[in-house]
């Protein structure tokens, strides 16, 4: 009986010391992943959250960016700053993004576009959809085409008439070549046969006052940021390049109207991080944003300019979204090689 009860007494000693040894190496683990769940927890509480534009303030993304921003500040307890990093059609901006740590602490705005087109102008040389993570897609901006006031001319017919007969004579302002006001205006020089010269900035905004002060003669701009200047007759508008008129200009025909069929440009603005960003983070911060533009006061902003804020959607719909902008810029490179050749 001592016999068995001594192997009774060995068996549960050695038992509870692999409990014990057990118990003793999860710790590490349980420690570990405690603390993560904590840090995300404290998102976005331990450092200001900047929010990095790759153009000069008072443009469209710029403006789209800090409206965010404020929101976000208030909603999630934290800090949101924007960081413009303007230059090299926003190459700055997504290099210094890209090379940042991945930890919901740096956030990037740009349109849609831009973030296909800038890897195949080797703007940078990595694959966009490789660096960055998707959070949200924001909103979408139409785009008018303008003219200085002191161009003679009134209409969409009227000014490729005078395009024409003046060769290189005209030139055209763009926030970068990443952006639809640049690739817009190739759109246009090759659906008119036109020749006008290209005179790149660091955003749209400062374009714009060179168009007022007749410094530039056309300017493709989002009617976010000429919008103001078009109303105060600053800009002569020309023609609206969605697909269909906007509220906000009803009068202004659309370039299918005025006789320019195929001449369509628009901009779309994301919300993006860096990849390998916490999965939480990140549905935290699209969460918050869907909300954000729905918001009344954000859709009477957006609305006065002929912007539209994009219905609540996923990460994994943005990647969608930017798995197409790729197809669509690549047919158009194709069907446009001239615009691979910076400084057209």
């Amino acid at each position: 009986m001592d016999s068995v009860n001594s192997r009774v007494t060995r068996s549960q000693v050695a038992m509870v010391t692999v409990v014990a040894m057990v118990a003793f190496a999860l710790v590490p683990c349980l420690s570990l992943a405690q603390t993560s769940l904590q840090s995300q927890d404290a998102y976005p509480k331990k450092q200001p959250v900047r929010i990095v534009v790759g153009i000069a303030p008072g443009g469209g993304t710029d403006i789209a960016a800090r409206e965010v921003a404020k929101n976000l500040t208030v909603r999630m307890g934290g800090s949101f700053i924007v960081e413009n990093r303007d230059g090299a059609s926003g190459a700055i901006a997504m290099q210094f993004v890209a090379k940042s740590a991945p930890d919901g602490y740096t956030q990037y705005v740009a349109a849609n576009s831009a973030m296909a087109i800038a890897p195949m102008l080797k703007t940078v040389s990595f694959d966009t959809r490789k660096a960055f993570a998707s959070i949200v897609h924001m909103d979408t901006q139409p785009y008018l085409l303008t003219v200085t006031p002191s161009l003679p001319v009134n209409t969409l017919k009227e000014l490729i008439a005078y395009a024409r007969a003046r060769p290189g004579a005209l030139n055209f302002g763009s926030s970068g070549y990443t952006s639809p006001s640049y690739t817009g205006m190739v759109d246009f020089k090759s659906l008119t046969g036109t020749d006008i010269v290209h005179v790149p900035y660091k955003g749209a905004a400062v374009a714009a006052l060179d168009a007022i002060g007749g410094r530039i003669q056309i300017l493709l701009g989002s009617a976010v940021t000429v919008g103001t200047f078009v109303k105060n007759g600053k800009l002569k508008p020309i023609v609206v390049t969605s697909l269909r008129r906007t509220q906000a200009y009803p009068d202004l025909p659309t370039a299918a109207e005025a006789g320019l069929p195929g001449f369509e440009a628009s901009i779309t603005h994301s919300l993006f991080t860096v990849a390998g960003t916490p999965r939480p983070i990140i549905l935290a911060v699209n969460k918050e944003v869907n909300q954000i533009m729905r918001l009344p006061d954000i859709n009477a902003k957006l609305a006065a300019d002929g912007a539209e804020a994009e219905p609540p959607n996923s990460p994994e719909e943005l990647d969608e979204k930017i798995t197409k902008e790729f197809l669509k810029w690549e047919k158009f490179y194709k069907e446009n090689p001239e615009a691979l050749q910076l400084g057209r």
